[in-house]
């Protein structure tokens, strides 16, 4: 077999990896919100979000690497998009989400807050060690807040699922037990993540595609994978706190975290007016459905809607790179 083959079979072992991960993520998480007794909201928004984010990582990882800044930051931003449109879009169209009607409003504001924060920074040119300092203190505040939030949400909005069933007088044997299976996860998304990414920036490569281009498109939705299966997993169950919980999540790490990361380390690339617009465009209209449907089920055509505002973004980026 040649070396193309070779990828491209890894590519799809590792997309297995990422079904399986993403199944005993939704399992773990939903056991763990409750021994902890903690908001699965909160559980999705830390422990699950990160964990799927580790292929964006990864990615931005081997670019600060090559010191190829467009190509780090332009997949935590592609990624950012696609949770939004791509993933919120399915979950609505072939499940049922349902939003939260206290933690999932305030975090949805923070969210907005934060991109509106990456956004303006980038545009006014601030320099990358500003940026990594402000991006860095947002994520610990974030974090700190969120576990805040869990500890509220015992008594008040998540008191009658948290004591659906008592995991109290589980043994910690048990306990370690979930803790090792949401190991696994984590290893298991982070290797078939990997391996899906470089099957695709292989096939990139023969194209002669731009990295900032690859980063926004192909590997922006590779390393999405995990978000995407994990939310249309929890949105079958009917877990929706960990649909919603898993893209806020997933889009404050993409947009404080991992920023901060490559700022620090390779320097910063300036994102254009139009992404700019598109980004917080989108994250606006994400933040309005959670306020509409505070407590109902968002309607399927909204589905629709976001799954256009996808395919829309994958066009206007795929001609802004074939005029060039």
């Amino acid at each position: 077999m040649t070396p193309l083959t070779i990828t491209i079979f890894w590519g799809i072992f590792g997309l297995v990896c990422l079904l399986f991960a993403a199944e005993l993520f939704v399992r773990v998480s939903a056991r763990l919100a409750r021994i902890w007794n903690i908001s699965p909201l909160i559980t999705s928004l830390v422990i699950v979000a990160l964990g799927t984010n580790v292929p964006e990582f990864a990615v931005s990882l081997g670019a600060i690497v090559r010191e190829d800044a467009g190509l780090a930051l332009g997949n935590l931003i592609g990624s950012s998009i696609t949770n939004v449109t791509l993933i919120f879009g399915a979950s609505i169209l072939f499940g049922r989400v349902k939003p939260g009607t206290v933690k999932t409003q305030k975090n949805a504001w923070i969210l907005l807050v934060i991109t509106g924060l990456f956004c303006g920074m980038s545009l006014l040119h601030l320099a990358h060690s500003i940026q990594a300092m402000v991006l860095l203190a947002s994520v610990c505040a974030v974090v700190s807040y969120q576990f805040l939030l869990g500890i509220r949400g015992r008594q008040n909005e998540d008191k009658t699922t948290l004591s659906r069933d008592n995991f109290k007088k589980m043994s910690p044997n048990r306990v370690m037990l979930y803790l090792g299976l949401l190991i696994i996860a984590m290893l298991l998304v982070w290797f078939g993540g990997n391996q899906v990414v470089v099957a695709i920036t292989l096939l990139s490569d023969e194209l002669q595609i731009s990295t900032t281009f690859l980063g926004l498109t192909l590997a922006g939705l590779a390393t999405t994978l995990p978000e995407l299966i994990t939310a249309l997993t929890a949105s079958f169950q009917r877990q929706n706190k960990v649909v919603i919980g898993t893209i806020l999540g997933s889009n404050i790490f993409n947009l404080t975290l991992f920023p901060a990361i490559v700022f620090a380390t390779v320097g910063t690339w300036y994102i254009t007016p139009a992404l700019a617009l598109l980004l917080f465009g989108v994250t606006l209209l994400f933040f309005l459905v959670l306020l509409a449907f505070r407590g109902r089920f968002v309607l399927p055509v909204l589905g629709i809607v976001f799954l256009l505002a996808y395919f829309s973004f994958l066009s206007a980026t795929t001609y802004l790179q074939v005029s060039k």
